[in-house]
């Protein structure tokens, strides 16, 4: 009987151990930021060292010079079934300014089983205005805008310079694997030789949802040691 309980025991085990190697055995592809100003070739930077870090440095585009641009993904930030992107950078233009779009995009997500929705948000300080827009595409593309999650902006809202915004949205992917792209775009009026600043701070991240198939595997484990324990108790008693 002993050997029995042991047995099963062990199978439990596996179970458990299956459960959450599933769950964290997901990974992503690179990640990408893109820089435009509509008017030049855009400069793109890829990741290289596993979708941990994206450093921009110190970059110029038509009258602006992004002084500091950082994307992050998993495992800096996120998990593997939730997993997240932000991106934060230092802009800063010169005589007659204009538009700066700067994004960050990350594909090959696989998570849908465990997101329920979504959360964007970002905040900074502008001498101009700034628009925020958050995505996911089912198609996996790069920098894909197959599904608007949410659009903040012009802001500041009221009065200036710092703004902040948050929005919230309940659909998510149905299907995998899927990209998610964040894109802050920047509006900077003629500053003459003085020059304009934006500092921004942006993310995107997934809302959770109970995930039952991994609920009922870990249930019918913890019930199956129950039962062994109950009957190790009968048979010692």
């Amino acid at each position: 009987m002993r050997n029995s309980n042991l047995k099963i025991s062990g199978y439990l085990l596996i179970a458990l151990v299956m459960v959450v190697s599933l769950a964290f055995s997901q990974s992503a592809e690179a990640l990408q930021i893109r820089i435009s100003d509509g008017i030049n070739a855009d400069l793109n930077f890829n990741d290289t060292d596993g979708d941990k870090l994206l450093a921009t440095g110190i970059v110029s585009i038509g009258n602006y010079k992004l002084v500091s641009g950082l994307g992050k993904a998993t495992p800096w930030i996120g998990t593997p079934t939730q997993p997240a992107i932000d991106l934060s950078g230092d802009a800063i233009s010169y005589g007659s300014g204009g538009i700066l779009k700067i994004q960050l995009t990350e594909t090959g997500l696989t998570s849908i089983s465990t997101i329920g929705g979504f959360l964007s948000s970002i905040g900074g300080t502008t001498d101009g205005s700034v628009n925020y827009d958050t995505y996911f595409d089912i198609t996996n593309a790069a920098f894909g805008t197959g599904t608007l999650i949410s659009h903040l902006g012009p802001l500041p809202t009221a009065g200036g310079p710092g703004f902040s915004g948050n929005g919230n949205s309940n659909t998510f992917p149905t299907g995998s694997p899927f990209s998610l792209t964040l894109a802050v775009t920047i509006n900077h009026s003629a500053s003459g030789l003085v020059g304009k600043e934006t500092s921004f701070n942006g993310s995107l991240k997934t809302t959770p949802t109970p995930e039952p198939g991994t609920i009922l595997l870990l249930g019918l484990g913890l019930l199956g040691l129950g039962i062994i324990s109950k009957r190790k108790m009968e048979i010692e008693g």
